[in-house]
């Protein structure tokens, strides 16, 4: 039973880390249209959040992988108050990442 659990979760991150890849996958090819066709469509401060929120996904993925093990949280740990926006948008990330990873099973 244990070990069908243990699988039914390993199989549920397999997709949730799919679902987060092909999210980060998408962000990169937006900012990279915006850079390449110099749209004006978008503030700096606009870009720059893009490039916070996908850095921040990418960070959070790789401290969602490593597990307790990862630095990332030793790092962020230290901080009592987030002192940037991406390492408050990192934050919420892993946060939202971990909540994800234990929520019930869906429909996948």
């Amino acid at each position: 039973m244990k070990d069908l659990i243990l699988l039914s979760t390993r199989k549920k991150n397999d997709f949730l880390e799919l679902d987060i890849v092909q999210s980060i996958r998408i962000q990169i090819e937006e900012i990279s249209t915006i850079l390449l066709e110099d749209s004006q469509e978008y503030s700096e401060k606009e870009l720059r959040d893009k490039m916070y929120q996908v850095t921040a996904r990418i960070i959070a993925l790789a401290a969602w992988r490593e597990e307790k093990k990862s630095p990332i949280h030793q790092l962020l740990a230290r901080k009592k108050q987030p002192d940037s926006l991406l390492t408050r948008i990192t934050t919420q990330e892993i946060n939202a990442l971990q909540h994800l990873s234990a929520a019930p099973k869906d429909n996948h």
